[in-house]
């Protein structure tokens, strides 16, 4: 009995000295937007000679069409957004503008594919140029199995309308036979 009593204050003690040590290296950004729910970004495999690159994004939204957080854009320009800030300040710095990442974006817990989306480095940057960056939000994914979890700036469009043409300007594409719309099974 008094084993399991040490073993669980050790564990208590683990527990609470492991949440000091990430809130000193991860601090909460009171100023970060909320984050809109994602279940997994990940870039598999190879850099592909630091060109380009497939990723992929899964959220668990059934519905991309509905607003994100009773806004004026919806869940799906949003995730789109996130495609655009990770590919900017993660994949390009550094990187030519004609290299650029492959998100393969499924939504419904990853059962329907939304397409293929190539989106360069010249496309984010023109992006950012033209909206500018607001308040960082906290992006967690994995590159090779290795985890991250980074403050990622996030677009700030003050001109909505335009926001929403230029980020339709972003066009899905195909997998094989594999087309935006179709039910997938999740790997």
């Amino acid at each position: 009995m008094q084993a399991i009593t040490r073993t669980l204050l050790l564990n208590a003690t683990f527990i609470a000295a492991l949440a000091t040590v990430t809130e000193l290296f991860f601090p909460k950004n009171a100023d970060a937007r909320t984050p809109i729910a994602i279940l997994n970004i990940s870039f598999p495999g190879n850099e592909n000679n630091n060109a380009d690159r497939p990723a992929r994004f899964v959220v668990p939204d059934r519905d991309t069409s509905v607003s994100a957080d009773g806004g004026n854009l919806t869940r799906h320009e949003v995730h789109l957004s996130k495609l655009v800030e990770l590919t900017h300040s993660y994949w390009c710095p550094n990187r030519p503008s004609s290299h650029g990442l492959y998100f393969d974006y499924s939504a419904n817990n990853g059962k329907e594919f939304r397409g293929r989306f190539y989106i360069t480095c010249q496309f984010a940057q023109e992006t950012v140029d033209r909206y500018g960056l607001g308040k960082p939000e906290r992006t967690e994914f994995t590159d090779r199995r290795r985890g991250y979890s980074l403050m990622i700036p996030t677009l700030a469009p003050s001109d909505i309308p335009a926001f929403k043409n230029r980020i339709a300007d972003l066009k899905p594409a195909c997998i094989g036979t594999i087309c935006p719309g179709d039910r997938i099974s999740p790997n």
